[in-house]
């Protein structure tokens, strides 16, 4: 399916939809039994049909993708959902599209943007570059990786890739040649994940640089997508999965690497994992809304946190004083790792996708594109003026630097 010819003509469009009378109308025509509850998974052929008018390619939707936006209002695939979650889930749906729209092809593949820095902030935009993503495969930039003092790379969706001086932050290189979702770097070569086949997804390896790639050789795969990638130790990492696992791994070579242990508790896809520094602790967050922290040791469970949300691969972060925080539906959540108690759940009205710290404020870049700081002392959140027209997706501290590029895209999975 091509792109629209006219973009803003269906922005326009988009932004005038009644949302009220689409979802009212639906049940109409669905709620057969008058429950005032219609099936979630039969629901998603509004998007469909959504999706096609703003040129969106209807295969890309596929159960995976499903999963995740209903997650967005706590549903699982085979849930009942009343009009209040359907409106709910429709704008949520709208702005999946509109992102969409934003980011279609430009007539060069890079755009520079100088933007001057403003007076008490604590983080400047020094330069925004714009990229032709790989819109028609609904995939943009997700994966940022910071190579060395000179260069940090990012790639795009499917294929695509960004290498980008540190110095002047000018584009070095952009390639159409490969890109990955996920990867984990080590300090002479990079670990990626290839998740073009949903059933069986593979490792690969690539020299620092991403010029080549290679399959690694592995004696188990996971049985659903790879959502991340984490480093545990000198010569051990973690997978997670939509298989509804955790994978422990011992790195046999730069090429081979052999299963130690296969963690499974979850009931959902296994969205995000983090490693705590210092500590033989993996913490992880899956769609059936459950934090779990496992012992690195002994590979078993230590704390279940339950009715906790997190949507996005960057969702969850490490914090001082024995902290995590996760974005929880539309609130910010942290939690005590140790004792597995909520400390705190503050409203921020939007879901937050990404986080970064910076001294003692975290930085949270939102799903809506907006940027917001929450003081870790006492909990306060600020909204910042900046916004993107994209949901941001990650945050790369970059070493040598006080500042943070960010990098967005319409659809994660």
């Amino acid at each position: 399916m091509n792109p629209p010819s006219n973009p803003k003509e269906i922005l326009n469009y988009l932004d005038n939809l009644n949302i009220e009378d689409q979802v009212n109308n639906y049940f109409i025509l669905n709620d057969n039994n008058k429950t005032g509850y219609v099936d979630a998974n039969e629901y998603k052929y509004i998007f469909i049909e959504l999706n096609k008018k703003v040129g969106i390619q209807q295969e890309l939707l596929g159960e995976k993708e499903w999963a995740w936006t209903l997650n967005l209002i706590n549903k699982k695939i085979g849930d009942l959902i009343n009009k209040e979650e359907a409106i709910k889930l429709y704008q949520q749906m709208i702005n999946i599209a509109r992102d969409y729209l934003y980011c279609l092809p430009k007539n060069k593949n890079i755009n520079n943007t100088g933007i001057e820095s403003k007076e008490n902030n604590l983080f400047k935009l020094v330069k925004k570059h714009i990229f032709e993503a790989d819109a028609i495969n609904g995939k943009s930039i997700n994966t940022l990786i910071d190579i060395n003092d000179n260069f940090f790379i990012a790639t795009i969706g499917l294929k695509g890739k960004i290498i980008i001086d540190k110095k002047n932050f000018e584009v070095i290189s952009y390639k159409k040649d490969f890109g990955f979702y996920i990867s984990c770097k080590f300090s002479s070569y990079i670990l990626l994940a290839n998740n073009s086949n949903d059933k069986e997804c593979s490792l690969f390896y690539s020299d620092i640089n991403l010029k080549k790639i290679n399959p690694i050789e592995m004696d188990e795969k996971h049985k659903g997508w790879i959502s991340k990638i984490i480093k545990i130790s000198n010569n051990k990492i973690a997978t997670s999965s939509g298989d509804k696992t955790i994978k422990i791994w011992e790195i046999i070579s730069i090429n081979k690497i052999k299963i130690i242990k296969t963690l499974s508790r979850h009931t959902s896809d296994v969205i995000s994992i983090i490693k705590i520094k210092n500590k033989d602790l993996l913490i992880s967050a899956s769609y059936d809304n459950m934090i779990i922290i496992w012992d690195l040791t002994t590979y078993s469970i230590l704390k279940e946190i339950n009715k906790v949300q997190c949507c996005f691969i960057n969702g969850m972060k490490e914090l001082s004083n024995e902290r995590i925080v996760v974005s929880d539906g539309d609130s910010i959540t942290i939690i005590n790792y140790i004792t597995g108690e909520i400390i705190t759940k503050v409203d921020i009205k939007i879901k937050g996708s990404c986080f970064e710290i910076i001294e003692d404020t975290l930085l949270i870049g939102c799903f809506d594109g907006s940027y917001k700081e929450m003081n870790l002392n006492n909990y306060k959140v600020e909204l910042k003026k900046e916004k993107e027209t994209n949901y941001i997706s990650s945050f790369l501290k970059l070493f040598y630097f006080s500042l943070f590029f960010h990098l967005f895209h319409f659809f994660i999975y």
